[in-house]
């Protein structure tokens, strides 16, 4: 079963939808900005719209404070050849 949404306080925690494209986008940018990677990143909207809505292949959460995103997690799940277990990488 997917989580739809969680709230607590003034915190909510929810799917991410394709408008939330920008947003997450955003959040990318700024991560990198702050380890000194900007110059790395190849994502783009469009890819991430590809991954998220049209493949299905990630799934991704917004955390919002009063309304106001404030976070984002975007996870995939893979395969260990090495354990032989799934796995599951989270950003």
């Amino acid at each position: 079963s997917q989580m739809r949404s969680f709230a607590e306080g003034r915190l909510l925690i929810r799917t991410a939808t394709e408008e939330d494209i920008p947003v997450i986008m955003g959040f990318i940018l700024e991560l990198a900005e702050f380890e000194g990677a900007r110059d790395q990143i190849k994502s783009t909207e469009e890819g991430l719209r590809d991954v998220l809505f049209t493949r299905h292949i990630t799934d991704a959460l917004i955390a919002e404070v009063d309304g106001t995103a404030a976070g984002f997690a975007i996870w995939a799940h893979s395969f260990s050849t090495f354990t032989g277990k799934p796995t599951l990488y989270i950003d």
